[in-house]
């Protein structure tokens, strides 16, 4: 039961890194990437690290950066040869969409550009 936002911004995040789709993409962030911040900013989260994974079969085709779990298992199911296992701080590297997903059980979680992590 995904909200139109969070399908929009899904299937644009798609996009990043896809060079077919680069000025469609681009397109598009000046509209759609406000949304991210202004949601994350109106949630009162509290300033702590917490490890997300996100499982991926590594080629040179487009890989997807932002999407990512707090739950192991979901991205160890979604992934195929590589675990990417990040310690980021909670508030300022990503974004809990999992109340917008249609699949809020993968505690899903949006990284902003260029995330500080460990």
């Amino acid at each position: 039961m995904g909200s139109f936002l969070y399908r929009k911004l899904n299937e644009t995040m798609r996009l990043q890194g896809d060079f077919a789709f680069e000025t469609l993409w681009k397109s598009k962030v000046p509209t759609l990437a406000p949304f991210p911040v202004l949601l994350n900013s109106a949630m009162n989260f509290n300033r702590t690290h917490m490890i997300v994974y996100r499982g991926v079969t590594m080629a040179n085709e487009q890989i997807e950066k932002f999407r990512l779990t707090l739950n192991r298992d979901v991205a160890e199911f979604f992934g195929s040869n590589v675990l990417f296992v990040i310690d980021l701080e909670k508030d300022t590297s990503s974004l809990d969409v999992s109340p917008y997903s249609n699949y809020p059980n993968e505690q899903e979680r949006w990284l902003f550009d260029g995330f500080p992590a460990k």
